[in-house]
């Protein structure tokens, strides 16, 4: 029997399957709660321990024979990233596409503002998405 597994890195659950593909259907289905937010005084920063992270991953994969397996699809939060150096260190945790520091206040506005009038020849519906404070790009900025 062919199968693959499906895990979905959600904001609230991890969500796993084991899919059919013979019989396009799921064999089974169970969740793993997310991490939680790092504590911080800030609300606006959203950061999760990779640790964590990879910890439901690994939980999520101990649930199931891997020989068994035809493949391993991989979805995770769309606006989530991880800053790591040339050498794959982690340079920070796992800042989630709920942090919010691009909207913080800075002298001229916030940094989504500055950005936006530093640089204003972006198309952002090539993008794909509207200029918001969790894109990556305007945090990183």
């Amino acid at each position: 029997m062919s199968r693959d597994f499906l895990i979905d890195f959600g904001s609230t659950n991890v969500k796993c399957a084991l899919y059919c593909t013979e019989t396009s259907s799921c064999l089974s289905t169970y969740a793993i709660p997310f991490p939680e937010r790092l504590s911080n005084p800030d609300p606006a920063i959203h950061e999760v321990d990779p640790a964590e992270i990879r910890r439901c991953l690994f939980h999520a994969l101990s649930n199931i024979p891997l020989s068994s397996l035809q493949g391993i699809l991989i979805s995770a939060q769309m606006h989530g990233y991880l800053l790591a150096d040339g050498n794959g260190r982690l340079l920070t945790p796992y800042i989630s596409w709920r942090d919010a520091r691009a909207g913080k206040a800075l002298q001229n506005g916030s940094c989504l503002d500055v950005f936006l009038r530093e640089n204003p020849g972006i198309l952002w519906q090539e993008w794909g998405t509207l200029p918001k404070v969790n894109l990556p790009l305007i945090s990183l900025y």
